[in-house]
């Protein structure tokens, strides 16, 4: 299209209603248009992309690009990417999102409480801090029982932690240390007895990590 046609709002509007994307052929002065650009975003989230600059600063329009599409965090400035209510409400949406939020923002215990209780793997993205707070990594433990792996190592060979993690989901004991899936009797003494599953002494512990959790989880 030729400059003039790409600088009427007129056209570009329609275009961008059309298809979102249309917008990174707009002229920068529409780019920067956030009526513009919002349309854009409704059309296809994505157009966030090709948004300008002061846009991509603009609380609203990042709302609403992350709303629907949580990886835009990505395009947001440095700022709102540690907005901690944006930042809630793209990972809530889509966890990998953390990967783009700042470390402010995954250090905020509130944000990632509310995003490990829906995805427990989220713990990944916590800061090392949070890795650490028994409360959070168990409420991820309880909704993922993976999440037991994105644990401090400190955590996982704990036994105190290890019993715990395992009274909230059974099959994070697949994740624990070593010692634990590889010693029987420190099992047995310790955290067996919690669970009726491995209290059979016709059940070899640990002959089979995942067939323990699989019988743990049946229980």
């Amino acid at each position: 299209a030729s400059a003039e046609l790409r600088a009427d709002r007129d056209v570009v509007l329609v275009a961008v209603a059309q298809a979102g994307a249309a917008l990174q052929h707009a002229s920068d002065d529409l780019r920067a248009d956030k009526g513009v650009v919002l349309v854009a975003i409704r059309q296809n989230a994505a157009a966030f992309a090709f948004a300008d600059a002061v846009l991509r600063a603009d609380r609203e329009v990042v709302m609403a690009a992350v709303s629907v599409q949580s990886n835009m965090l990505r395009h947001a400035s440095e700022e709102l990417r540690g907005d901690s209510e944006i930042v809630r409400i793209a990972a809530l949406r889509d966890a990998m999102a953390l990967e783009y939020a700042t470390e402010a923002a995954r250090n905020d215990r509130d944000v990632m409480l509310d995003v490990v209780q829906k995805h427990g793997h989220a713990l990944r993205f916590a800061s090392l801090a949070l890795q650490y707070d028994w409360e959070l990594v168990l409420t991820a433990i309880e909704c993922d029982a993976g999440a037991m792996k994105h644990a401090p190592h400190d955590l996982r060979t704990n036994i105190h932690f290890v019993c715990k993690a395992v009274l909230a989901n059974s099959c994070s004991l697949q994740y624990a240390g070593e010692e634990f899936r590889a010693n029987e009797t420190v099992f047995a003494d310790t955290i067996g007895q919690q669970i009726r599953a491995c209290q059979s002494a016709n059940y070899p512990l640990f002959a089979d990590t995942q067939n323990t959790c699989s019988v743990v989880c049946a229980n």
